[in-house]
């Protein structure tokens, strides 16, 4: 009995997260997101946070999100960390 009502919770878990997946309200969240980028999206919401782009010339254009409150050292750390999952997606970057 126990096993079934198991097997049914995680059932149902399973198709909540999978509806939050694709919700569209949440596309700009990606699956991978830290802690950290999912509060700032919310800020973003709130009115607390904006978008800046990075153009870079010929090379391909960075976007990020930055707190109203976030330092130089902050804006550093992502583009830092964007630059590496860029990297990873087997995309190379110039400094």
């Amino acid at each position: 009995m126990a096993n079934e009502t198991d097997g049914a919770l995680v059932k149902e878990l399973e198709e909540k997260v999978q509806s939050l997946l694709t919700d569209e309200l949440l596309q700009d969240v990606s699956s991978n997101s830290t802690f950290e980028e999912i509060n700032t999206l919310i800020a973003i919401e709130r009115g607390n946070a904006y978008r800046i782009q990075i153009d870079r010339g010929p090379l391909e254009s960075l976007s990020i999100v930055v707190g109203q409150a976030s330092t130089v050292n902050d804006i550093k750390k992502l583009i830092q960390v964007k630059l590496e999952r860029m990297h990873r997606h087997g995309k190379h970057m110039s400094w």
